[in-house]
């Protein structure tokens, strides 16, 4: 179990998060859509691993010509809890 909280977070419920298998905040949400955005132009599904360090995936665009590598480091968003490893399958056309 890791938990990560920036300095900079006045969150109330700060380490409170037993009911969540995956918590993550951040004030970065435009960038993190632009993100979906130009992988929902690529990729139309994806699979995300969450660790307790980072969020990784790596996937390939229909036509198998193009591989996408996704890493972000739970060091850039405000609060980042990950109770074990879990990969997810997300349909990234669903999110628009």
């Amino acid at each position: 179990m890791a938990s990560y909280t920036n300095s900079n977070n006045n969150s109330s419920n700060a380490n409170n998060y037993d009911e969540y298998s995956v918590y993550i905040e951040t004030i970065q949400a435009p960038v993190i859509g632009k993100l979906f955005e130009a992988l929902n132009a690529n990729v139309g599904s994806i699979n995300m691993w969450f660790t307790p360090q980072n969020l990784t995936s790596v996937s390939n665009d229909a036509s198998q010509t193009c591989e996408c590598l996704l890493r972000l480091e739970n060091k850039n968003f405000e609060t980042w809890y990950v109770e074990n490893t879990m990969m997810v399958g997300i349909n990234v056309p669903i999110l628009f």
